[in-house]
């Protein structure tokens, strides 16, 4: 499994760092706030957004759901579905958008074993659609994280003779803390999202998006 796990993340990269375009996606953590595979990023969801998403993330699964409350804040509770008790809920606010200038927010993540607080900043790279992220804290985040994302295919691509279609797809690339995760987002449409992905170079993990705007 490690041996399979590792070439997988390794093609991943491979097939990132290949196919580079513009635009970015907004994607969700395992505790359902704006980020890549886990790791937060400066962006929030929109205003009046809910979202649901189911995580397979190093073994574990989690549930959680994210709300756009208002314009540039964000909140997000997620449950650690082997445990009934474990509950982690956070709050995004994001301070400054990017210009010439990274976009910059600030967040908390709180649990029973306390509160994390971190600030983060994303901003696009010197080639068009690659875009940098960069935070740190305290806590599980004091020892810092970042991440690369880029949309491969900026629209949807179909094939009218089979009606396949290719979805919006990202590729991530982070370093959360504890280890490298690499995978690709996928989104269909303005509602379902999901994503593959590799932890640690070894451990595969998936998970489900599904939003709502009201």
């Amino acid at each position: 499994m490690k041996k399979y796990g590792t070439s997988l993340y390794l093609g991943i990269i491979l097939i990132g760092f290949l196919l580079v375009f513009n635009s970015q996606v907004q994607a969700n953590t395992v505790e359902g706030i704006t980020g890549l595979i886990n790791t937060p990023t400066a962006s929030v969801m929109p205003d009046g957004q809910l979202s649901a998403n189911f995580h397979s993330f190093r073994g574990e699964r989690f549930a959680a759901i994210g709300l756009g409350v208002f314009p540039g804040v964000e909140v997000g509770l997620s449950s650690h579905l082997a445990s009934h008790t474990e509950l982690v809920g956070s709050l995004k606010v994001n301070l400054i958008t990017e210009d010439d200038w990274p976009a910059i927010a600030v967040g908390l993540q709180s649990s029973h074993d306390g509160t994390d607080y971190y600030i983060v900043g994303s901003k696009q790279l010197g080639t068009v659609g690659l875009r940098g992220h960069f935070g740190i804290g305290t806590g599980k985040f004091r020892g810092g994280f970042g991440g690369i994302s880029s949309v491969l295919n900026p629209v949807a691509i179909s094939n009218t003779s089979s009606n396949f279609v290719v979805p919006l797809t990202t590729f991530m690339i982070e370093y959360d803390g504890h280890g490298l995760n690499s995978g690709l987002s996928f989104k269909f449409g303005q509602d379902l999202a999901a994503k593959v992905y590799v932890t640690d170079l070894q451990n595969f993990g998936f998970s489900f998006k599904y939003s709502v705007m009201f």
